[in-house]
Parts: C-alpha cells; structure tokens; sequence
C-alpha cells in the first residue's frame, strides 16, 4: 500500500509546495512508512514470538507524516507476523506459500500504483482512500486466523531476543 502514493508526489506539491520545507516532508509521505517499517520489523517479530499471533495481529501534512509512520509499524507487524504464520501452518512446506506471498505482493503493488494514479486523478488525497481496503483484511484475519499450536516461543528463551548483528550478512 505504499507504493499507491508514488502517482500522487506531483498533486501534492501543486497543493502543498508552497510551504516550508515541501521539499523533504512531501517525499517523506511516501518512504516514512518504509523508513518505520525497517527499523519495527523486528520488534513486531519478537512481539509475535512472545505472545499470540492472532491477538498480536489484530488535514495537515504533520498529521499525514505521522499517520504514515503508524502505517509504517502497522505494516511491519502485519508482514512479520503473517510470515511467521506461514511458517508455523505450513512448516517445512512454507517455500512455497511465501512464494506467492511474495508475487501476490508484486501484482498488488503494480496494482495499487494504477489505482493510486487514477485516484489521483480525482483528488490530491483521493490515494490515501485505498487504506479502507485494510478494514475488511482486518475482519477476516479476527475471523479466520486461527493461532497455530507451534508459534510464541516460552518468554526468556534466546529465540526472544532481538539479535541485530545476526539480522546482517556475514
């Protein structure tokens, strides 16, 4: 869903790049959320190893910049946490359903980009609309997520820690 913003950087500075500093804060709208993402996907990783899966899943530019940033940790919990899913329902089997994660994720990224465009054809804040979409996931996940019997590690073992040097190659 972040990517559905790229079409939108030239009507937002038509309508927003007279302000000071436009220059950093418009672009921001649209890599803050990836910028977050990096650095909560870890703790979001953590978060759903200690506790359940299932319960851990469930106007102005400063307000957008900060909405963005919540959409940023948003994401990095909904990312880490349904691939983890896929790997405890699916085990040793989970190659393959990432797999289609991962081009499911391309298609819907083009996707969204087209969409964001034609939305932005309507209005300079007509993209932001495709955010709803997240409202019914979130009601099927509540309803269909069941919590695997293999996830959330007992608390203190060392799988629970967050392990940054391990997390970059050798």
């Amino acid at each position: 869903m972040i990517v559905s913003l790229l079409p939108v950087i030239r009507k937002l500075f038509a309508e927003f790049g007279a302000l000071p500093n436009a220059g950093f804060l418009l672009p921001a709208i649209v890599t803050i959320p990836s910028l977050v993402f990096a650095i909560f996907w870890p703790v979001a990783g953590v978060i759903s190893d200690r506790y359940r899966r299932r319960q851990s899943f469930v106007g102005s530019r400063e307000l957008i910049l900060a909405s963005r940033a919540l959409l940023g940790i948003a994401e990095a919990f909904a990312i880490t946490i349904s691939s983890a899913l896929i790997e405890d329902y699916f085990g040793e089997d989970c190659h393959h359903s990432t797999a289609w994660v991962g081009v499911s994720t391309s298609i819907a990224a083009t996707a969204l980009i087209a969409v964001g465009g034609a939305l932005a054809d309507v209005s300079w804040s007509g993209p932001f609309a495709i955010h709803i979409a997240a409202i019914p996931a979130l009601i099927m996940a509540i309803l269909v997520i069941e919590e695997p019997h293999t996830s959330a590690k007992p608390v203190g073992t060392s799988q629970n820690r967050l392990d940054f040097p391990g997390a970059l190659p050798n």
